[in-house]
């Protein structure tokens, strides 16, 4: 993602923060006599009738861009980029109760890639903790499959899925220290997360149904030193009453594969998490 300007810094400090929570975090924000309060961070209140946020814990203001850095989590570019990006809509500050409940749901937006952090150390020792082996992770890093990143200012590890011209169409976040699972807004879940074979063109497919459990596989097999050269890819949507093998489920693989094996996770005995 290319840098910001100063201009474009200065445009998101002046992005309307009320505007930005009603269309991208709806029903976050709750009614505190005639000025509104943060559900989540209660010492966030906006101030009706004088139309600006005010963070009582800090004792100061706060604008659109301080919000997403300091609160969310935000790096500064992804923030300047959400907030100037032609989705925050500058209208006035207020609108009433009534005009809030009417308004229409958020705008979709374009597929894109969690900001990647520069050190990957949390998200590596994640999946080494989880037994996926050092090649392994090494390969996904390679690829550009599997990176760390921050959601709400929470750590995360992040699996891509592209599509044949290398083009990231997919991405799932992995929580490294809590419970969240979670698709990234927009992905095309054709085109999932995919631990590749060491030769392309493989006509062989093991589908699984998270990224872990591919990864787990593909350690196993290095462990026991059998080299099926095959794709691992993965999505719970293959489980879910489409034919077993059916090529229309692997629009990326299906029309060279001739093998197409379904591994669904045991749920008596896998472990949690």
């Amino acid at each position: 993602m290319p840098g910001v300007t100063k201009e474009q810094i200065q445009a998101a400090r002046e992005a309307d923060l009320f505007t930005y929570l009603q269309f991208h975090e709806p029903g976050v924000l709750k009614r505190d006599g005639p000025n509104f309060r943060h559900k989540e961070h209660d010492s966030l209140v906006y101030v009706t009738g004088k139309r600006y946020w005010y963070w009582n814990s800090r004792g100061r203001s706060i604008n659109a861009l301080d919000y997403l850095i300091q609160i969310r989590g935000y790096g500064l570019v992804d923030a300047v980029h959400a907030l100037v990006g032609g989705e925050i809509r500058h209208t006035p500050a207020y609108r009433s109760t009534a005009e809030i409940q009417v308004s229409k749901e958020p705008e979709k937006k374009a597929f894109s890639l969690p900001w990647a952090r520069h050190c990957a150390t949390a998200a590596v020792s994640y999946l080494q903790k989880r037994g996926i082996s050092s090649e392994v992770i090494r390969q996904c890093l390679q690829a550009g499959i599997f990176y760390e990143a921050r959601y709400h200012g929470e750590p995360v590890c992040v699996f891509v899925g592209k599509d044949d011209s290398g083009k990231a169409k997919f991405a799932c976040m992995r929580s490294i220290g809590g419970n969240l699972k979670k698709d990234v807004y927009g992905s095309d879940k054709g085109y999932n997360f995919c631990y590749p074979p060491q030769s392309p063109g493989s006509r062989h497919v093991a589908v699984f149904e998270a990224p872990i459990d591919a990864l787990s596989h593909a350690t196993l097999q290095e462990l026991e030193g059998w080299k099926w050269n095959g794709y691992f890819p993965c999505g719970a949507d293959f489980f879910s009453g489409t034919p077993p093998g059916d090529p229309a489920c692997y629009p990326l693989y299906g029309p060279r594969s001739c093998r197409i094996c379904q591994c669904p996770e045991n749920q008596d005995h896998a472990p949690r998490g």
